[in-house]
């Protein structure tokens, strides 16, 4: 008996043809959207894996902020409430340090300390009122930034020595830890009681009452 060759109608073979194409093109798109972020993340998770695990080579990492990008924005902050130079014509700014805070347990929690010139006054008191009032306003400013635990503000004004060389010499010292400011409402705040919160303050006798 001859042997009847197999053969294929075109139909079966067209719709063969199509669920291959179909399946393809399911699982090119399931996998493009997935990499690349189009839809729901979870959705498309489910689509691949039937469960919602999401790979983690492709969670966004966090944003984290330089040293570098967080000296500029304290030191820009600062410029800004004391100015550039002072009255008398010398920069504002001594010395500036934003160091890692050694008495935290948290490592990215950091201490400012700001040694500056301030501007004169009429009378020592009213030197020293600006100076305060310039101080409520650095520590507002300069705790909105996140990670600062606290702020040393160094004042300083250039007294002339025995040989008549004008130095630096601090006259205000006010240091304040994030714990101590935590309740405060800096816009109704008396900055006459900075002493009442600093963890330490000192008045050179020049600028008392």
């Amino acid at each position: 008996m001859e042997k009847k060759e197999d053969t294929m109608s075109p139909l079966k073979a067209c719709m063969i043809i199509c669920v291959g194409v179909l399946c393809s093109a399911t699982i090119l798109l399931t996998t493009y959207w997935y990499l690349f972020g189009f839809g729901d993340a979870e959705t498309a998770a489910e689509v691949e894996n039937g469960n919602n695990m999401i790979d983690p080579e492709h969670v966004v990492d966090e944003i984290v902020v330089s040293e570098e990008e967080i000296d500029q924005q304290v030191k820009e902050i600062i410029l800004s409430i004391v100015g550039e130079e002072t009255d008398y014509g010398v920069a504002t700014i001594i010395d500036l340090q934003v160091n890692d805070h050694l008495g935290t347990e948290d490592p990215d929690d950091k201490l400012i300390i700001a040694r500056i010139f301030g501007n004169d006054n009429l009378t020592p008191s009213l030197t020293r009122k600006g100076w305060l009032a310039k101080s409520a306003d650095l520590f507002e400013e300069l705790f909105s930034l996140e990670n600062i635990e606290e702020v040393s503000l160094m004042w300083n004004y250039p007294f002339t020595d025995t040989a008549e060389n004008e130095e630096p010499t601090m006259v205000l010292n006010i240091s304040i830890e994030r714990e101590s400011i935590s309740e405060i409402n800096w816009g109704s705040f008396d900055y006459n009681r900075l002493d009442q919160v600093a963890t330490q303050y000192w008045v050179h006798p020049a600028i008392q009452d």
